[in-house]
């Protein structure tokens, strides 16, 4: 039953107050924020008297529903309208939102709004595509230093409470001042673990550090509440959550594995001009419906096409336009390990889970989940997913952007408990319900997350009977076995880590990925002509793969085979069409054998083209300049990658360049500096002459 508040007509004339329309919306998500974490919905709570103030003033929506449990796809959703399957986001950390959508903060943007973002957590870098609108994009994560134990993280990519609402509160104050429309979204990220409340609220509430993060949020959200000032009364606020967190629930400790309520129920609480105060609506709701509502209260008129309708009636007491079930999904389990995800269709009272041994649940009676009743009915499992597949063949979709992971992002987002970054793949190849059903993987995937204890702080004995365990059943687990070879890889365990990487080379034969990992493999163990031989076989699979044409040339010169070396860096530059990395290596050998300086300083001039501001390119410019004739022109360049890198290296160059160009005592010093610390650095010949 709803409770809404309800005007009066107590004359035949009279009529409602109309609030004035709202200028202004802030837009707060909480990630991994448990719905009963908010007092609002949990009365026995007592940690969030802001948004439960916030709730008391404007309307709650008891059965919001979250799209995907994981941070990137569920807001992206919030952000267009659209569910993942169609705005194309399905995992953190793979591809980027398509520069087709339309996003919320383009609506406000196009309409003369200011807009301003601040992200607190590396799931939403700008390179994912949730910028697209915002004027201001706050996503200069801070990097905690690195535990000194082996085994604990190396970064912690995120940013907390206090801090964002810092950042975050000049923007506001001086928006909410202005005479011109705003729309901010400030994202908190405190409740994800790692789980490290502040002191006070730790001690407040000892025995639940998860509900004292979240109360570390609503003592932000109070502070970005007293910025607005004057312009409260013209402000829309809506406070969310991008998804929950199981605690336990369902054998799962955090979030992204399953669809069930654990993870998909979160809070949405409305208040601003328009919301009747005190209200709370029964009916069931998606994250979906963000977009529009948000643009109906607003006075915009909602882009065609949108997954969501608005829920701004049910405020009201009148029904949507369009009432639909609500669609969720996780496809996290597939794309990181190759088991088979899950999707859920809650019509009513009614949830199928569609897996490979698919679920049904009362959600009247049972909203914890815990009687399967498909069994039993299967009449209606087989009516809902009818209506399920009918929907996902509704088409539209926009497809994500593909977008390369590197290295550096996938171990940021490993940092923060994610696989995360495994690429993206056709929709009809993203579900196999013949796969290992995700109530059956649970237990491997929790196993897994002990792996680097095991491997990093364990026997050998121990650890190869731990991934033993892990693999059986599903010994060609590409996913996990490539954790393995990477963290061998880390534990100094180089044997290891060369057998894991061989295996996966044999396992899926024509993956350059793997090729390039294993011959990187073979080097770190000692036997540099495999890793050679490995290398060309990569190239094959992928002609356009730089950087294995720049490892096979360096230790090709590690052998002693310049001239090799030099055929396969030119071999690359013509099937990369100018790389920059290879022209960059070329340029650098050419120069620094003094083969053919003129060429080199080419080369590297192309090379500056394409990275002007990379150090290293500047340095082999330099070098290259140095021995063309050219010191003079080697000056700036180097003077940059000297200030960029501090190198003793690039510092003997700038001072040769100085020297030769005239300014013989700079140069001289800086030399001498340079051999100072690098005493090896006297063997350039260019290097000894200005040491005299």
């Amino acid at each position: 039953m709803k409770r809404l508040a309800w005007c009066l007509l107590a004359l035949p004339f009279a009529a409602c107050d109309r609030a004035p329309e709202p200028d202004a919306v802030l837009l707060i998500t909480i990630d991994t924020c448990r719905a009963d974490r908010i007092g609002a919905y949990a009365p026995g709570w007592s940690g969030t008297p802001v948004v439960d103030a916030l709730a008391a003033r404007g309307a709650l929506f008891e059965r919001a529903e979250a799209p995907v449990p994981l941070t990137l796809p569920s807001h992206a959703t919030i952000l267009t309208g659209l569910y993942p399957d169609r705005h194309g986001l399905r995992d953190n950390g793979a591809g980027r939102l398509a520069g087709e959508a339309r996003t919320l903060a383009e609506v406000y943007a196009d309409a003369g709004w200011d807009t301003g973002a601040f992200l607190a957590a590396v799931p939403l870098e700008a390179r994912y595509g949730t910028d697209q609108g915002f004027a201001t994009y706050d996503d200069d994560f801070l990097r905690g230093p690195a535990e000194g134990n082996i085994l604990g993280r190396l970064l912690q990519d995120q940013r907390k409470a206090e801090e964002i609402t810092t950042l975050a509160v000049p923007w506001l104050t001086r928006a909410a001042a202005a005479d011109r429309p705003f729309f901010l979204w400030v994202h908190f990220f405190d409740p994800h673990s790692p789980i490290d409340p502040p002191a006070h609220l730790a001690a407040r509430y000892p025995d639940d550090l998860y509900g004292a993060e979240v109360a570390a949020v609503d003592e932000a959200i109070g502070r970005l509440l007293a910025a607005l000032g004057e312009r409260t009364d013209r402000t829309l606020v809506v406070v969310t959550a991008d998804h929950g967190e199981s605690l336990e629930e369902h054998g799962e400790s955090s979030h992204g594995w399953f669809v069930y309520e654990s993870t998909l129920h979160v809070p949405w609480v409305i208040a601003g001009p328009g919301v009747p105060a005190g209200a709370r609506v029964s009916e069931p709701v998606s994250l979906v419906q963000t977009f529009p509502t948000l643009l109906e209260l607003t006075g915009f008129e909602a882009p065609v096409g949108l997954d969501g309708v608005s829920a701004a009636p049910l405020l009201h007491g009148r029904e949507t336009l369009r009432r639909t079930p609500i669609y969720a999904e996780t496809l996290f389990p597939r794309l990181n390990f190759g088991w088979s995800g899950s999707r859920a269709w809650r019509d009513g009272r009614w949830k199928l889970i569609e897996a490979p041994v698919p679920e049904l649940y009362d959600l009247e009676t049972d909203p914890g989940e815990s009687r399967n009743l498909a069994a039993e009915q299967p009449d209606r499992v087989e009516s809902l997913r009818a209506d399920l597949h009918a929907f996902l063949a509704r088409g539209g979709g926009l497809g994500s952007e593909s977008m390369a992971v590197d290295e550096e992002t996938r171990r940021r987002l490993d940092a923060l408990g994610y696989v995360g970054g495994a690429g993206l793949a056709p929709e009809d190849s993203l579900w196999d319900f013949t796969a290992l059903d995700p109530k059956d993987t649970i237990r491997r995937y929790r196993d897994l997350q002990q792996l680097p204890q095991v491997i990093l702080g364990g026997s050998r004995e121990e650890e190869r009977a731990f991934v033993d365990r892990l693999l059986a059943g599903d010994p060609d687990n590409v996913s996990i076995l490539s954790r393995v070879a990477q963290l061998r890889r880390k534990a100094g365990d180089v044997e290891g880590a060369r057998d894991a990487a061989a295996r996966l080379a044999r396992i899926r034969p024509e993956d350059p990925a793997f090729a390039h990992d294993h011959a990187l493999a073979l080097e770190e163990a000692g036997d540099v002509a495999a890793a050679i031989r490995e290398l060309a076989r990569t190239i094959a699979l992928d002609s356009a793969r730089a950087a294995a044409y720049v490892d096979r040339a360096r230790l090709q010169r590690r052998a002693g085979a310049d001239r090799e070396a030099i055929a396969t860096l030119e071999s690359g530059v013509r099937a990369t069409n100018d790389d920059p990395d290879l022209l960059n290596n070329l340029a650098w050998i050419l120069a620094d054998e003094n083969l053919d300086a003129r060429r080199a300083l080419d080369l590297a001039s192309r090379a500056r083209a394409k990275a002007p501001g990379d150090p290293v390119v500047l340095d082999t410019f330099g070098w290259a300049a140095i021995r063309a004739g050219r010191a003079a022109d080697a000056v700036d360049p180097l003077r940059r990658a000297l200030a960029a890198t501090g190198d003793a290296e690039v510092r003997a160059h700038l001072g040769v360049a100085l020297a030769e160009a005239g300014n013989i005592e700079e140069g001289r010093s800086l030399v001498r500096a340079a051999v100072g610390e690098r005493a090896e650095l006297a063997r350039i010949p260019e290097v000894a002459r200005w040491m005299r």
